[in-house]
């Protein structure tokens, strides 16, 4: 389906969410330019947006997970300014990052159905399964319940 070089970029974003533009190009033996060419016409969507999708899915899952501060886990996936992680955040699912995490831990101290962080999880469930990655099973079980 995809040239073989999009699937070794799709791999290592999702492997490595803060990774550069310039070390993609690299692992393909591609200039920058040309990769996000050949990225945009195979995956119809720009390497900046997937990466972004991805970083948001990754810091998703941190926040739910841990108690790791959110401004450490903006970082850790990428996303330098802190302000523009919670807006990308919130553009994307709808919740304030800091909203997501309690919610996220409300529903599983009580074991009660989540409220306004239902939508956020099915959302990033949708876009997870969307761009293939499906290893996120922390909202499989919270968007069940």
């Amino acid at each position: 389906m995809f040239d073989p070089r999009i699937h070794r970029v799709l791999a290592a974003i999702s492997a490595r969410p803060n990774i550069s533009l310039k070390e993609l190009a690299c692992l393909v033996d591609l200039s920058p330019s040309r990769l996000q060419h050949l990225f945009k016409r195979e995956c119809r969507t720009s390497i900046k947006s997937f990466t972004l999708e991805v970083r948001l899915l990754k810091a998703a899952s941190v926040l739910a997970e841990s108690t790791i501060p959110i401004k450490q886990v903006c970082r850790d996936v990428g996303i330098l300014d802190l302000s523009n992680f919670g807006r990308y955040f919130r553009k994307r699912y709808g919740i304030s990052p800091g909203r997501y995490r309690k919610e996220c831990r409300a529903a599983t101290s009580t074991q009660l159905p989540l409220g306004i962080a239902l939508p956020a999880l099915q959302n990033i469930q949708r876009r997870a399964n969307m761009i293939g990655l499906d290893d996120s099973n922390h909202i499989k079980k919270a968007a069940s319940t």
